[in-house]
């Protein structure tokens, strides 16, 4: 299902940091693998937890590659309960469906890492993250080393090579799903993936197979939100990916127009895509 500006309105961010600082609270990690998930498995934890007057503050699994083990991280607060850390896993070893657990000791009292984890992973490939400081202070020196319309050049070419590979593997999932054409493949695939790793919110206005040919609108795209301060379009990294992946999926060498950019002043960036003219 594609989402448009409406919907997009209603998200709220959702932090994927796999730390947490709460001053004042005594807070742990607790790393826990389980067997085939059960009806009622994360009630029976959370209810060990309530008595013992602990408060799960945080939990999430990492996303399993066979259903019969599934592994999570959960930050817990301590700072109300006798317990010792040691003694909520020795009750929460005694459930049937659970394999293997350790303690996640804090850095301090407030702040605990999830330190049982690396590398960080999507799918088969690790996963670094970037944070917005991080990557507008790479788009950034890389203009002001070599001039503003190299680097954009240069910044639109990584972007290409970069989309050319998310192609594949989103045309790759898409063969899982039985999904083959350039619009149910991009649809389907690249457009929640798209938002769900956080590269934009995409609205497709028009997407044609044949001829090759796709108008659509970034909402919130990571390289223009970070360049509103040049008050001018900015999408060339971003603007390259999705030219790549367009071509991966049509099998001809694709090149969008950025007709809006957020960088300038408008509501979104939009993007026409078509067959590049030889």
């Amino acid at each position: 299902m594609v989402m448009g500006h409406e919907a997009f309105s209603r998200l709220k961010p959702f932090d994927v940091g796999r730390f947490l600082h709460l001053p004042g609270r005594k807070i742990y990690g607790i790393s826990i693998e389980v067997s085939t998930p059960t009806p009622g498995m994360l009630e029976r934890m959370a209810a060990i937890a309530r008595e013992l007057n602990t408060i799960i503050v945080y939990i999430s699994y990492s996303t399993p590659r066979e259903i019969d083990s599934i592994r999570g991280v959960a930050f817990i607060d301590f700072t109300e309960s006798k317990t010792r850390p040691e003694e909520l896993l020795e009750r929460l070893r005694r459930l049937p469906f659970v394999k293997k657990m350790t303690v996640i000791p804090p850095v301090s009292n407030s702040f605990v890492v999830d330190l049982s984890s690396f590398p960080i992973t999507i799918g088969e490939e690790r996963l670094v993250i970037f944070r917005e400081s991080g990557y507008r202070a790479l788009f950034e020196e890389i203009r002001r080393r070599i001039g503003d319309e190299a680097g954009s050049a240069l910044l639109y070419h990584v972007g290409f090579n970069i989309g050319l590979g998310y192609g594949q593997s989103h045309r790759k999932l898409a063969e899982m799903l039985g999904l083959s054409r350039p619009k149910e493949v991009f649809e389907t695939v690249t457009v929640p993936l798209a938002q769900a790793l956080g590269f934009s919110l995409i609205e497709v206005l028009d997407m044609r197979d044949e001829p090759p040919y796709l108008r659509a609108r970034f909402y919130r795209g990571f390289e223009c939100e970070a360049m509103k301060a040049r008050g001018k379009p900015s999408s060339f990294m971003l603007r390259g990916m999705l030219d790549g992946i367009l071509t991966t999926l049509y099998g001809v060498r694709m090149s969008s127009i950025e007709l809006k950019c957020i960088a300038a002043g408008d509501p979104y960036c939009e993007y026409e895509a078509k067959p590049l003219k030889k």
